[in-house]
């Protein structure tokens, strides 16, 4: 089979819904974060050290999730422009606070999954945009990803 027809066909079946997704964060050390964005994140955060970078795209071009916890012991992620503008950020809630449509939107998709965390995802203004949300059906994890009305946006 040409290479190039079989690779076409995985990104048809990924994108239909038919074939397992690629996981769309990639782990990056700190030296390969853009300085904009290690700036931005030291300004806001200076005394926090403990970090995990990764890679994934946000509105279509790359982007730069910085996880940690903040001085409360809750873990937070912040997502940043490769300019170091800040444009996501994420904490994580208890399952019990996930809104029912979210909640009820999980149960229908997925009946037999454990959920395991769940973050709420917010604009830089502090708009509350979605949820995503990890769970494990049998030895198998996914990241889900929600809107606010329970509306799947992405799963990986």
């Amino acid at each position: 089979m040409d290479k190039k027809l079989f690779l076409a066909g995985i990104v048809v079946a990924s994108l239909l819904g038919i074939a397992p997704a690629v996981a769309h964060e990639k782990l990056l050390s700190k030296q390969e974060i853009p300085q904009a964005v290690l700036a931005a994140f030291k300004k806001d955060h200076p005394a926090v050290n403990k970090v995990k970078y990764e890679e994934e795209f946000f509105d279509g071009k790359i982007a730069y999730e910085i996880a940690f916890r903040d001085d409360k012991g809750q873990e937070r992620s912040e997502v940043y422009s490769a300019e170091g503008s800040l444009v996501e950020t994420e904490k994580t809630i208890k399952i019990n606070e996930l809104p029912e449509a979210v909640a009820q939107a999980v149960k229908n998709s997925y009946p037999q999954a454990t959920l395991q965390r769940v973050f709420q995802v917010s604009n830089p203004s502090g708009t509350v945009t979605g949820y995503e949300i990890e769970i494990r059906e049998g030895k198998r994890e996914r990241e889900l990803e929600f809107d606010t009305n329970g509306k799947v946006m992405s799963r990986c």
